[in-house]
């Protein structure tokens, strides 16, 4: 008897003491994360400006793409730190959904297309299924963005030189739910390892030291998807391959038009952009079918919509997808809204400013980067014209709801 209480004793402290351990190693890296995260602002900054510059002047088309690719990264970047020390952010914020209307089938394709290059660039094969091509749902888009980035990376970094990575997204026919696959033929997770690779921190013993990372990709993963009220199953056999499968019973939503995404400042080049949606026109029950001009106006609309986040949306490319001149696009768009083409993208971009300013939810910096500026004193003077006062007065100055 006294043996078995000095064993259950002797286990107790143990269990303590790896527990402790756990803790202080925990905490050890949230703080690191924190010092880490404020020394990356300068440097973004200053990683910012230039390619700016650079992405303006470049004259090919294959560089301008490989600068955009640097500017949108290292502006996803910017939002990511800005979250770590954004008190909304802090702890129990990860916990809650903010929930709006976004179309996933976008958001999954932009974030397939963000690792085209570094697919390229090893000789990866993607094969992607997207299905149907519109899929409005009520989600958080941050979260369904993370899913949809955490899964892509891990399939992207342990896949091999010259490897595959097949990706699907669409309806399942059983449940209603929409259901994203990301199969990769890498090196796989061996048998030892996977019932802890959803655990914070875990990093695999085939991947530890050899592959950077942080242990914290399939953790936010499951987390988020469990907010959603879904399920994500993972299947690996060392050598072999990792395939991921997770479905989430989104609410279908009415379909909106796409908020934009990022544009570098120069107003003379790309204009600006609605992340506000277009003000939507209700028809009378006997009225006619939509004139000419306002078909017009509603497809331009939609076009600068869908292709906001693309440095190359200029003038001359909108009047190409809208198939005329940009002479004719700027004589039609003066003469039905009053504005040229580069001042009304930017109205609708400053307006979708203030009305996620006006919902308190958000920093000037993260407003700023979700509506397609960079450049903080050009996004200010443009929001003074509009509103007669800076961002960060309107964020002051907003009424409490």
């Amino acid at each position: 008897a006294a043996a078995a209480f000095v064993q259950r004793r002797d286990r107790r402290h143990r269990e303590r003491f790896e527990r402790e351990t756990l803790l202080a190693q925990a905490k050890a890296k949230a703080d690191f994360l924190l010092e880490v995260s404020h020394d990356l602002k300068a440097p973004l900054g200053l990683i910012l400006g230039p390619v700016s510059r650079l992405l303006f002047a470049a004259g090919d088309e294959p560089t301008r793409r490989q600068l955009d690719l640097v500017r949108r990264n290292a502006e996803r970047i910017g939002l990511l730190v800005n979250r770590v020390f954004d008190p909304e952010c802090g702890d129990g914020a990860g916990d809650s959904l903010l929930l709006s209307t976004v179309d996933v089938a976008e958001l999954f394709a932009a974030a397939v297309l963000r690792y085209r290059q570094a697919a390229e660039d090893r000789s990866i094969e993607t094969r992607t299924c997207i299905e149907p091509r519109r899929l409005f749902r009520q989600c958080d888009a941050y979260k369904i963005g993370s899913i949809f980035d955490n899964l892509l990376s891990n399939a992207y970094k342990y896949v091999r030189r010259g490897g595959r990575v097949d990706l699907s997204l669409s309806l399942s026919a059983q449940s209603g739910c929409v259901r994203l696959i990301v199969a990769d033929d890498g090196i796989g997770i061996p048998a030892s390892d996977r019932p802890y690779v959803f655990q914070r921190f875990f990093q695999s013993s085939l991947t530890r030291g050899s592959h950077a990372g942080t242990g914290m990709g399939l953790y936010l993963v499951r987390k988020y998807v469990a907010l959603h009220g879904g399920t994500v199953e993972l299947t690996s056999k060392e050598g072999s391959g990792t395939t991921a499968i997770v479905e989430l019973p989104l609410a279908a939503a009415p379909e909106l038009p796409d908020a934009p995404a990022a544009e570098v400042a120069a107003p003379d080049e790309a204009g600006t952009a609605p992340a506000a949606t277009a003000a939507e026109s209700v028809a009378e029950p006997a009225a006619e079918a939509m004139s000419h001009d306002e078909r017009f106006l509603a497809e331009v609309t939609q076009l600068v919509e869908r292709e906001i986040d693309s440095s190359e949306l200029t003038v001359a490319s909108l009047a190409a997808r809208a198939g005329t001149s940009p002479k004719q696009l700027y004589r039609r768009l003066k003469a039905l809204t009053g504005c040229t083409p580069v001042d009304y993208i930017r109205t609708i971009r400053i307006k979708r400013a203030a009305i996620m300013l006006s919902q308190g939810r958000f920093t000037v910096q993260e407003v700023m980067y979700s509506v397609g500026f960079s450049d903080h004193s050009y996004f200010a003077r443009c929001f003074r014209a509009e509103f007669g006062c800076t961002p960060s007065q309107f964020l002051k100055n907003r009424p409490e709801t």
